[in-house]
């Protein structure tokens, strides 16, 4: 993109604020280039605001949030369904649909599967209709994954705040149209990537049910007693003199019966929790870090790291990243559920920082076996009890080293931690062949300009 000064003369009485004029006077150049560049409105029925007061339903509908949007992947969380009745049939989602988000710092858009055709978006998600032959629902979401697209969304949100994208704005975007011969490459790089991603998919899925399945069979007993456990329990009343809130006596009970189970052993015996500091750097220095929000948790992964100068980082980024270490959260919202926030750091992570929110945890071997286990409901059971009855969501280190851990035989450990693997190097494959398709269209957008 070249260079150019906002002159004041086309300062808007809407926006005075010179990166949106700067991207006004990237319009003017564009339409007198002679480009094929065309307004994503003009390509596109553009939905937005979906359905507000929605009915949770275990029989219902997914239901698509902003956190469910990951760059490129859509994650649905197997809670997330609604009762579908007075729906718009605006709102519900078709084959080669794209997703874009509202707010946020940066942009994230995906294709959306065929596994959720029919699902409906929440009001902070756009939802992008194709409805022209010039490009293909691939294209338009690969362009906002390029590096140009981000550049001009974070120019169109400047100024305002909260990061949000008006729908005025996002129509405005010009689209640039591909020759038909990269229009099909991109297309094949898509069908290859979602042939991958389904694979990946489906490997790390039944490596987790089979998994817990394993452990909930060495344990029958205990799992079936703790369902009866919930409708009612004995409480010692000793325990009364320290915490009176039930869901913390309900998980002293489980840990005291988990204790005397052979398959269960004590965190602190399994793995030693890594020491946060940024002393080894200075304020010049460019790093690489991940957030809670990074987290894809149908992968136990990050999906998206990001870059800046020691000097810039909060304060909270300060955890040095290890390759295969287990990250647990502990403090903040979602603690001792099924969407705890937990991750193991890839061999590309490597040196990156992370929030001193979580606990970094080196296991001695098999650390994604690990990882999985530390949402497995008899851990996040003792994780809820741990919490509960605090103002603050957040679980102390004592606490956590006293967590207890169903450990397999080191065979069954190794077959699980390799399928997950397995599953792993699937969806890095994916995300590369994605790769190539953003810099393509990158690269094609330079010669363009």
């Amino acid at each position: 993109m070249k260079s150019m000064i906002a002159a004041r003369s086309i300062l808007q009485e809407v926006r005075l604020d010179f990166p949106y004029n700067y991207y006004l006077q990237h319009i003017q150049m564009l339409d007198q280039s002679g480009s094929l560049w065309i307004p994503l409105g003009d390509l596109a029925e553009i939905i937005c605001d979906g359905p507000r007061n929605v009915k949770p339903s275990e029989s219902g509908i997914p239901y698509i949030k902003l956190n469910n949007l990951k760059p490129g992947d859509i994650f649905h969380s197997s809670t997330n369904f609604i009762d579908d009745s007075g729906i718009q049939d605006k709102f519900r989602l078709q084959k080669n649909d794209v997703l874009i988000s509202k707010t946020g710092e940066t942009v994230r858009s995906a294709l959306v599967p065929d596994s959720l055709i029919g699902a409906v978006f929440a009001p902070d998600i756009y939802r992008i209709k194709i409805d022209r032959e010039e490009v293909s629902a691939s294209w338009v979401n690969f362009f906002f994954r390029t590096r140009y697209a981000s550049e001009i969304i974070l120019k169109l949100m400047y100024g305002t705040t909260i990061k949000r994208l008006s729908i005025r704005d996002l129509k405005s975007i010009r689209i640039p149209i591909p020759s038909p011969e990269m229009a099909r490459e991109i297309e094949d790089i898509e069908l290859k990537a979602q042939k991958e991603s389904e694979a990946a998919r489906s490997i790390f899925s039944s490596t987790i049910k089979s998994l817990y399945a394993e452990i909930d069979r060495r344990c029958k007993d205990l799992v079936s007693s703790k369902h009866d456990s919930d409708k009612y329990m004995a409480v010692n009343n000793k325990w009364l003199n320290e915490r009176w809130d039930f869901p913390y006596l309900r998980s002293k009970q489980l840990m005291t019966a988990l204790s005397n189970v052979k398959l269960f052993r004590p965190l602190k015996k399994l793995a030693k929790i890594a020491v946060s500091s940024r002393r080894h750097l200075t304020p010049d220095d460019e790093v690489c870090f991940v957030q809670i929000s990074d987290i894809d948790p149908q992968y136990f992964t990050f999906s998206n790291v990001h870059r800046s100068c020691v000097k810039d980082l909060p304060y909270r980024i300060r955890v040095p990243l290890q390759a295969y270490q287990v990250l647990v959260l502990a403090s903040g919202t979602n603690l001792g559920t099924n969407l705890h926030p937990v991750a193991v750091v890839e061999p590309e992570l490597d040196g990156c920082l992370a929030s001193n929110a979580f606990f970094a945890l080196e296991f001695k071997d098999t650390p994604i076996y690990y990882g999985l286990v530390m949402r497995h409901p008899l851990v996040l059971e003792q994780i809820r009890g741990m919490v509960s009855g605090t103002g603050v969501s957040s679980v102390n280190k004592k606490q956590l080293q006293n967590l207890l851990l169903p450990v397999l035989g080191e065979v069954w450990r190794n077959d699980f931690n390799d399928r997950a693997k397995v599953a792993w190097e699937k969806r890095r494959l994916a995300i590369n062949v994605r790769q190539k398709a953003i810099n393509m269209i990158d690269n094609f957008i330079t010669e363009t300009i």
